[in-house]
C-alpha cells in the first residue's frame, strides 16, 4: 500500500521496462511479460486475461496471466514508449 515511482530501465534480462522504485525492505521490481507466479519472482507481470495456463514446473494447470506480450506491449506504448515519458506514479490500495 503507498505511492511509488516508477522508472525507465534498461534490464539484463527484460528489455527496456519500468522499475517500482523506493520499496522498503525490496529492490529490482520490474513489469515484465510473464504467465504465472514462477515467472514472477516478485516482479509485476501484465496480462489481458486470468486463467488456467499449463506450468512445466508443476506439471499441471494453475491460474495465470494470458496474452502478457500484448498486455506488455501495450503498457509500454502507453507508459514509455511514444510518449518519452520515463517514469510515471503507481498508487497501490486496499
Amino acid at each position: 500500500k503507498g505511492e511509488y515511482s516508477c522508472a525507465l530501465v534498461e534490464s539484463p534480462k527484460f528489455g527496456t521496462t519500468f522499475q517500482v522504485m523506493n520499496v522498503p525492505g525490496r529492490t529490482e521490481i520490474l513489469f515484465h511479460k510473464g504467465n504465472i507466479d514462477d515467472d514472477s519472482h516478485g516482479c509485476i507481470l501484465l496480462g489481458s486475461k486470468f486463467e488456467p495456463i499449463f506450468s512445466k514446473v508443476w506439471n499441471g494447470y494453475v491460474n495465470g496471466v494470458s496474452a502478457s506480450g500484448d498486455a506488455f506491449r501495450e503498457f509500454m506504448q502507453k507508459f514509455g514508449f511514444g510518449k518519452g515519458d520515463k517514469e510515471f506514479k503507481l498508487v497501490i490500495t486496499d
